[in-house]
């Protein structure tokens, strides 16, 4: 085997240059690992929800950093069956018996009192940050 001959200064220049690029990839390397992952979308989903209604409360959308400032309803459901809708995904199916937060603005709330509602929900957000908002009654068509 045939090894190659550097004369002294050409070897020296080679660790040098080989030294500093080792040092620009570890000096970099928290830069890739501390950046935040793209977060992905929630994919176009809806449920048919049936739940008892365990508080219901008007809140400031500030408050979940959500502008512009508004009020919100926020409802705590235990679900009590769920109905998948044809053509989306069905993020609730098989969470019976969970309790879940919903969100709603005024318009499309249910009503004062009822203790058991049924309403079509949607995930909107990504894997890091989101919510379930009730987007109408069980009767309405989705957009």
């Amino acid at each position: 085997m045939m090894s190659v001959h550097y004369p002294s200064s050409a070897k020296n220049k080679r660790a040098a240059r080989m030294h500093f690029i080792l040092a620009v990839l570890i000096a970099s390397l928290p830069l890739f690992c501390l950046r935040p992952a793209l977060a992905v979308p929630a994919l176009e989903n809806e449920s048919v929800v049936a739940g008892e209604v365990l508080e219901k409360e008007l809140i400031d959308a500030s408050t979940l950093g959500i502008q512009p400032d508004q009020k919100l309803w926020r409802f705590r459901l235990r679900i009590v069956n769920v109905e998948s809708v044809a053509g989306s995904e069905n993020f609730l199916g098989g969470q019976e018996g969970k309790t879940i937060e919903v969100y709603s603005n005024e318009v499309n709330a249910p009503a004062g009192t009822e203790r058991r509602i049924t309403v079509r929900i949607r995930f909107q957000g990504d894997e890091r940050v989101g919510r379930y908002w009730i987007i109408g009654n069980s009767e309405t068509k989705s957009k």
